[in-house]
């Protein structure tokens, strides 16, 4: 389900730690530091470069599980393993795209929205499929971008070149065919993707819990520099009265 139903502030990370871990340790060797789990998982080169020093690495914030002992974390990858074989189910891949402040801002003044920021991703996400996996026909679940329904034209965008077919397009969701040179490609839009579809709701998982391994460093950053002031989540209320006590 949801990232957000796994994970709390109150509840912690020891959940979203486990599912994650579990699926990354698929592709041996399981990452024992946020380093190497970023090797892994990061979409692009920017991903994996940040300017800010609350990001950097420090004590208790490299290592990797935080939460869960390591022995058990084998042993749920063996399951996992030995479960996935049996329904004759693979990982191909996860990826997670981490942007950090600097790309943020200078991406929403090029696109003029944070909806504008996020689609740069998903269409990202969209080509490296069609590149590695186009001739096997993938299926693609997206978990619908904000309120938006229609979806054929910035796919057109993405996919220059290509033929674009509208397959059906309402509140629920939104489908697409894209076509070219014998590879084609069906992208579904919907709303909760996350309750309906695995990937979808490990891409979630996964795009969370790197965003807590960041957020730990931040607020550990912080507590060194400026110790009277109570940690954020990050969230847009409370964050504003971080950066003001800041």
């Amino acid at each position: 389900d949801d990232s957000k139903d796994l994970f709390t502030q109150a509840h912690g990370i020891a959940d979203l730690e486990h599912g994650v871990l579990s699926f990354a340790g698929l592709r041996p060797p399981l990452p024992g530091t946020v380093d190497e789990l970023m090797q892994n998982v990061a979409f692009d080169a920017p991903s994996l470069s940040c300017a800010q020093p609350w990001y950097a690495a420090s004590d208790g914030t490299g290592d990797l599980p935080l939460r869960i002992a390591r022995k058990a974390l084998t042993a749920s990858v063996h399951r996992l393993s030995k479960a996935m074989a049996g329904a004759g189910v693979t990982l191909a891949d996860m990826r997670a795209a981490v942007v950090f402040e600097e790309r943020f801002n200078s991406m929403v003044d090029r696109y003029g929205s944070k909806a504008g920021c996020a689609w740069f991703f998903v269409a990202g996400h969209l080509k490296a499929i069609w590149e590695e996996f186009g001739h096997l026909r993938p299926v693609v679940v997206v978990d619908r971008q904000g309120g938006r329904k229609r979806y054929a034209e910035p796919l057109r965008e993405v996919f220059p070149g290509a033929v674009v077919s509208t397959l059906r397009e309402g509140y629920l969701g939104s489908r697409y065919l894209v076509e070219q040179s014998g590879r084609n490609l069906r992208v579904d839009f919907r709303i909760r993707g996350e309750a309906t579809e695995l990937p979808v709701a490990l891409a979630s998982m996964l795009a969370k819990y790197v965003r807590e391994l960041f957020m730990i460093r931040l607020q550990r950053f912080w507590q060194l520099h400026a110790p009277a002031v109570k940690p954020s989540a990050g969230y847009h209320g409370d964050g504003r009265r971080f950066l003001d006590a800041i």
